[in-house]
C-alpha cells in the first residue's frame, strides 16, 4: 500500500510539473538589389586605362602596322550584358605647339583596328572583331549576350597601320568601351 501511495504521489508530482514558458519573435530581412554594372581595365582597376603607345620605328612598321600588347577588361554585372566599342573622334588628334589639341587628317577607322583575342565572358564575339576590325566613331558591337558575373574577362589588341602619309609626331584618340545590361 505504501508503495502504491508513493507511486501515485510521484505520478501526480510529475504531471503537475510546470513547463518553461517560451515565445517566438520573427524578423523579416529584405535585400534591395539594384541592377549593377561595372567595366574596368584590370591593369589599374579603373575605367580609364593606361595610355598605350604604339611606336613606329621602321618603314616596315609604317607599311605593315604595329600591334599593341594585350589589354584586359573586366565586367561585373548581375545581368547578362553586351559590350560595344567606338572612337571618341573620327580623326586622330595631335598637340599643336605641344599644347592645343588639333584634329589631323588621319582617320581613325582607316588606321586603327581592334581584335578580341580572348573572351571569358560567355558571350559571342562580333564577327568583325574576331580578327582586326575598324574602330569607328559609331558604336560597334564587340561582345553580345555575355553572362552575368563578378569576373567576366576579355582581352583585346590594337593594330595601327598609318602608312607613309603623315609626319612624325604623337597622334591620339580615345577608344570607348561600353557595357550595357540586357
Amino acid at each position: 500500500m505504501k508503495r502504491l501511495l508513493l507511486f501515485f504521489s510521484l505520478c501526480c508530482a510529475t504531471g503537475a510539473y510546470a513547463q518553461n514558458a517560451s515565445g517566438v519573435a520573427v524578423s523579416n530581412a529584405q535585400l534591395g538589389l539594384n541592377n549593377v554594372l561595372e567595366i574596368q581595365f584590370t591593369n589599374n582597376n579603373s575605367s580609364n586605362g593606361n595610355t598605350l603607345t604604339l611606336a613606329f620605328a621602321t618603314t616596315n612598321d609604317l607599311a605593315n602596322g604595329v600591334e599593341s600588347p594585350m589589354q584586359e577588361l573586366r565586367v561585373r554585372s548581375n545581368k547578362n550584358f553586351n559590350v560595344s566599342v567606338k572612337s571618341s573622334s573620327s580623326k586622330f588628334y595631335t598637340n599643336w605647339l605641344g599644347f592645343w589639341p588639333v584634329a589631323t587628317s588621319m582617320t581613325v577607322a582607316d588606321v586603327l583596328d581592334l581584335k578580341v583575342v580572348n573572351n571569358q565572358t560567355g558571350g559571342t564575339i562580333d564577327g568583325a572583331y574576331s580578327d582586326f576590325g575598324d574602330v569607328k566613331t559609331t558604336s560597334q558591337s564587340l561582345i553580345t549576350n555575355a553572362n552575368s558575373g563578378g569576373n567576366q574577362i576579355f582581352q583585346i589588341k590594337y593594330k595601327a597601320t598609318p602608312g607613309f602619309g603623315y609626319a612624325a609626331g604623337i597622334y591620339y584618340t580615345d577608344v570607348i568601351y561600353t557595357a550595357t545590361q540586357q
